[in-house]
């Protein structure tokens, strides 16, 4: 009994990103008219589906090892990129359902008026940058170190602490650094500081 509860999650999750995957490739066809474009998408999507199902089962015997961060890194890419055009491809159908409904769009017989190209191309836009970013801060991204200077000032503190330099470090992803030569040019910015 207890293993149908927890089927039941796991379904319609599975179920929300194959209707989001399906969804953001009708809206993309726009774009690429190849008949070959809606089943690589398709393809595609359920074969990083997969490979984070995958990565999952394998973490008992295999930790969070290579495949896993690829496989959650690259999910997770996609699927940010894929809800953007998705909101902004929803916009866009809303958009011709009302025009549908409010407008003169009957003369072909077809209640819908075509997709709105401006609409996939904004959409197509975003999902790129989201993706490039995403690519951007697994690779470059994390190494990225700056320094955030901050006075704080408290009426009653003791004049031994005048001065007093505290140093705080954030967003540490340890388990995702692969490059050493990186990870000691933060190291070396943290004790530039002389922090108390």
């Amino acid at each position: 009994m207890k293993k149908s509860v927890k089927l039941i999650p796991f379904m319609l999750i599975s179920f929300l990103l194959v209707f989001i995957s399906w969804y953001v490739q009708e809206g993309m066809s726009v774009l690429f008219k190849t008949y070959l474009f809606k089943p690589i998408y398709i393809i595609a999507c359920l074969a990083i589906i997969i490979a984070l199902i995958t990565a999952l089962i394998r973490i008992p015997k295999n930790g969070m090892d290579r495949f896993f961060k690829i496989a959650v890194h690259v999910f997770f890419a996609v699927f940010v990129a894929q809800i953007i055009f998705f909101i902004i491809n929803l916009i866009g159908d809303i958009t011709r359902l009302g025009l549908a409904i409010f407008g003169n769009h009957h003369q072909n017989g077809d209640f819908l008026p075509p997709k709105i190209f401006g609409f996939s191309v904004i959409a197509f836009i975003s999902f790129s940058i989201i993706l490039i970013l995403f690519i951007h801060g697994i690779f470059k991204g994390k190494y990225a170190y700056k320094v955030i200077k901050q006075k704080l000032f408290f009426e009653n503190l003791p004049k031994e602490f005048d001065g007093f330099r505290i140093i705080q470090i954030s967003d540490i992803h340890a388990g995702s650094f692969d490059n050493a030569k990186a990870v000691q040019r933060g190291i070396n910015l943290v004790n530039k500081q002389k922090a108390d």
